[in-house]
């Protein structure tokens, strides 16, 4: 059997090979990465609530203002 006509099947293998390899290095990086996603996720709520408590003390300021400026 001559070699050419093993070649697609060769090329076919190699680029399952690839293929596997590249999944499995996606793989292991994404499970590393899984740490730091949870950390930015709890920054990320942080600043949430960092702004809510902004919003909140200024809308509470504003009706307290508007309270006081009501009462005799």
């Amino acid at each position: 059997m001559r070699d050419d006509l093993n070649l697609p099947y060769m090329r076919t293998s190699i680029l399952q090979t690839e293929q596997e390899e590249s999944r499995k290095k996606w793989m292991d990086e994404a499970r590393e990465g899984h740490i730091d996603v949870i950390a930015l996720a709890e920054q990320t709520d942080l600043v949430k609530q960092v702004r809510l408590e902004a919003i909140g003390y200024r809308v509470g300021y504003a009706l307290v203002e508007k309270i006081s400026k009501d009462l005799p």
